[in-house]
């Protein structure tokens, strides 16, 4: 018999100042705390070893509590498990000193990525609310230590003679949620997902599968439950309080339907049943905070089918047989629709939506398109070609395509061209500015439309007929990925910033987003979009997309970049193609079940441009100029002297060389898995290794924001062209003429060259030798490598730069880039009256 289970037998509590580890089975504590800003505790003791469960709010909590399970059982505490990321149940684990800390650490992956970016704040904010200088210092010592191991769905530990079970039960409280469960000892720890006789904290939680969460754990009738605060409880308890919460849901959804205002709901609940609850305001857990959370969740629930939000149908013509593609004049006056069963393009008056022409195009055409030079492009479905023709209607010429099935334009591209699928053949086509054929792509079987990203460098094409996307490289002229996503995808867009792109998923009811950098899926939207969805077409703004769903016919509306749906708005029979007017203030439809042209007022809350962020004064902003690689072997400049200097300068914000659709994955795999698989961001040490940037944004509690224009294409790109400079015979003279002026800039400046010293990276002189090369560089290969040259990629890097910092006025950011890049990002600074440059030199080592 261990040391355990005879203290038990023998009745004993250990009490430390007042508090007492209490037992509630033969193996398994509970620890209730005294002070409301921390959790209860939990214990579970094997034959040789022990398990906890959230240490507290702090250190010192932590240690309290390991001191009394020292008390019941000398077994090596292995495992720490949290049940959330808020502070009262984490921060006494996650900044226990490594010399107090027997345990591992066992969390969830997304308990771990809210510790990654809160923990740091938050003992900050705790710092300088302490009430003692003791506890603020320790405070100030917190260094985060993140979980060692993630538990995703479930996880079983053997303590030798019990084995617990570690499950996340599906959000309630939080994201990342778990509970411990001993079937032997048929003993339960929840977290927060149950409080005893009190209202919880719900800002955080999602009601609707908390109650259904809670009747699980309900199911499992444990005998002892171990709240996330107060008790001690039973299973009673915890079916009394999924009453609660299924009681104020229940009154809050009967009040929403009878018309009852959200902001009055919260107001009109009563529940005099759970008059004992306790009520804590000052977190917004009270009767009235609890309804007024459930009443916005059901608010956020996908809209059903009918709900229109205030979109509303302003008109609806006859437009022909089959109407297919919607383009719109350069001015937005006139619409062009192809009328693929009358064989004709119609025009339609955008202003009054009113018919007023019609253009004969034999071979059903389906896609339509205005050209630079005042023409118009014609696809002929069946006739296997695209003819160009006059906006009047007289046929210019003819281009042969091979095959039929040539469907939607996409573009226009930013030289003036246009992108067309076609079907049969199998092929993606460019229809150029001038009005020929320019290079062919090949793809899945039976490819849809396509879509771009705004520099026009990637095009993606859904194969209807083998599930996949095609991801085409254009800048190199190659095939990147096939994506596979589903049955008959049909039509997509590439979402704002060229980040991910949203294609319809026709056969299985659903949009999948895909990373453009990583060429993975990454997310789907199923929850309110329609049957059949055909295509997803974004409003001008970037704050909607819409969603064309052929056989409830319907259109699903979703926000931008929450994904939620906010409307389903009825409209004629098979919704085919979509267009948002150029004002942004219209969604047309061409309905070729019931041959309408359908125009929708879009609300104006939703055509204007996304609020800026208010002015709140001067941005102080500092630029570190990295080595990358050679931050590894620098003994003055690697990472230890680089996170020195980060940690005196004391950013708010790091701006970092990385690409925005690359910052993703990246931050996701190293908060919520602990690893870094993405290949680009590796060669850069600065933030990977032990102690760089990301750690440090772990441990400081600074944000970091991608600010890279690079992208892989670009980068190869650039390496073909600089090779051609280099090896070709029509660039020897160029070449030679560029190898002696740089020759003569460097012998100029022997004492910047080839250094690791932080000092004369950061100085003037520096600088200016940068200076001298790159000018050189740029006039010599900047426009034969095109979007990689050098005053080309700074000034695509600067723009994110300004983004940032207009997001964050007022704080302080750290630019951390290559070091060649910082004279040009200084010169550009300093002509921002809203930024004042902060030098490093200060900071440094």
């Amino acid at each position: 018999m261990h040391r355990s289970l005879l203290l038990v037998l023998l009745g004993f509590t250990p009490s430390l100042h007042g508090q007492q580890l209490r037992p509630v089975a033969p193996h398994a504590w509970a620890w209730l705390a005294t002070d409301e800003r921390s959790s209860n505790s939990a214990l579970f003791v094997g034959d040789s070893i022990a398990l906890v469960v959230d240490p507290g709010l702090t250190p010192a909590a932590a240690r309290e509590f390991l001191a009394a399970v020292r008390s019941v059982t000398d077994h090596p505490v292995r495992y720490s498990v949290l049940t959330h990321w808020h502070p009262d149940h984490s921060l006494g684990a996650t900044c226990l000193p490594p010399p107090d800390r027997p345990f591992r650490i066992v969390a969830h992956g997304k308990t771990r990525r809210m510790l990654a970016e809160r923990a740091a704040r938050s003992a900050r904010d705790l710092a300088a609310a302490a009430s003692t200088p003791a506890e603020r210092a320790e405070w100030e010592k917190c260094r985060v230590t993140l979980a060692d191991s993630v538990v995703s769905s479930r996880a079983s530990f053997d303590l030798g003679g019990i084995t617990v079970d570690v499950v996340h039960p599906g959000w309630s409280h939080t994201a990342g949620d778990l509970i411990v469960w001993s079937r032997e000892e048929k003993v339960l720890a929840t977290g927060d997902i149950f409080n005893h006789n009190a209202s919880p904290y719900l800002d955080e939680g999602h009601p609707g599968t908390w109650i259904a969460v809670l009747d699980s754990l309900v199911a499992l009738e444990p005998r002892a439950v171990v709240a996330g605060h107060f008790g001690p409880s039973t299973g009673a308890d915890l079916a009394r309080f999924r009453d609660y919460l299924r009681a104020l849901d229940t009154r809050a959804a009967a009040l929403l339907s009878e018309g009852v205002p959200p902001d009055s709901a919260p107001h009109r609940i009563r529940a005099p049943e759970f008059a004992d609850f306790g009520q804590f305001p000052q977190y917004n857990a009270t009767i009235a905070g609890n309804t007024a959370r459930i009443v916005q969740q059901r608010l956020a629930r996908p809209a059903p089918r009918g709900v229109t939000a205030g979109f509303r149908t302003v008109a609806s013509i006859e437009i022909g047989q089959n109407p297919h593609q919607i383009a719109f004049s350069e001015d937005g006056r006139l619409a062009w629709v192809a009328v693929a069963g009358s064989n004709r393009v119609a025009v339609v008056d955008a202003v009054t939506h009113r018919l007023v022409d019609t253009l004969p195009v034999a071979g059903t055409p389906l896609g339509v398109a205005p050209l630079p030079d005042g023409t118009l492009a014609v696809t002929r479905f069946q006739g296997q070609a695209i003819v160009r023709m006059t906006r009047q209607g007289r046929i210019l010429d003819t281009l042969p395509l091979g095959g039929i099935g040539a469907s939607l334009f996409h573009g226009p591209l930013g030289d003036g061209g246009h992108l067309v699928s076609v079907e049969r053949t199998n092929r993606l086509e460019h229809l150029t500015a001038s009005g020929s054929l320019g290079v062919a792509y090949p793809t899945g079987a039976r490819p849809f439309p396509s879509a771009t990203t705004s520099d026009g460098r990637l095009a993606f094409v859904p194969n209807y007929d083998d599930g996949t996307v095609t991801v085409v490289d254009r800048w190199n002229g190659r095939i990147h990925a096939t994506v596979p996503v589903g049955a008959r995808p049909s039509g997509g867009v590439v979402l704002p910033g060229d980040v991910e792109y949203a294609v319809a998923v026709r056969g299985e009811n659903k949009v999948v987003f895909i990373n453009a950098a990583s060429h993975r899926v990454v997310d789907s939207l199923v929850d309110g979009i329609g049957d059949s969805p055909f295509s997803v077409v974004l409003a001008a703004n970037g704050r909607l997309g819409f969603v064309n769903n052929t056989a409830s016919h319907d259109i699903t509306v979703f926000t931008l970049p929450e994904r939620r749906v906010i409307a389903r708005i009825p409209v004629p029979d098979i919704p085919i193609v979509m267009a948002v007017h150029p004002s942004g203030r219209e969604l047309w439809v061409s309905s070729e079940g019931i041959h309408r042209l359908t125009m929708i007022a879009i609300p104006e809350e939703w055509t204007t441009a996304p609020t800026a962020p208010p002015d709140t004064g001067t941005t102080e902003v500092a630029v570190m100029g990295m080595i990358h690689d050679t931050h590894r072997t620098s003994a003055r400049w690697g990472i230890p002297q680089v996170a020195q200097t980060i940690r005196r300068f004391r950013p708010d914000v790091v701006c970092a060389e990385i690409a925005p659709d690359r910052w993703e994955r990246i931050w996701s795999d190293y908060t919520e898995r602990g690893v870094i698989e993405e290949p680009r961001v590796q060669r850069f040490p600065e933030y990977v290794d032990e102690g760089a940037i990301l750690a440090l944004a772990v441990e400081m509690g600074f944000v970091i924001e991608p600010c890279a224009a690079w992208n892989l294409e670009m980068s190869d790109l650039r390496n073909t062209r600089i090779r051609q400079f280099n090896t070709e015979p029509e660039y020897a003279a160029p070449r030679q003429a560029y190898a002696d002026r740089l020759a003569a800039v460097r012998a100029r400046h022997t004492e910047s060259l080839d250094t690791d010293d932080p000092r004369v990276i950061h100085s003037p002189a520096y600088d200016e030798r940068q200076r001298e090369e790159l000018s050189l560089y740029d006039e010599y290969q900047n426009d034969l490598i095109g979007p990689g040259g050098w005053s080309n990629i700074n000034r695509a890097h600067l723009t994110l730069v300004d983004e940032v910092i207009r997001r964050h006025r007022g704080r302080r950011v750290l630019v951390t880039f290559g070091a060649g890049h910082k004279y040009p990002f200084l010169d550009h600074l300093k002509q921002d009256p809203s930024v004042r440059l902060v030098s490093l030199e200060p900071y440094l080592p």
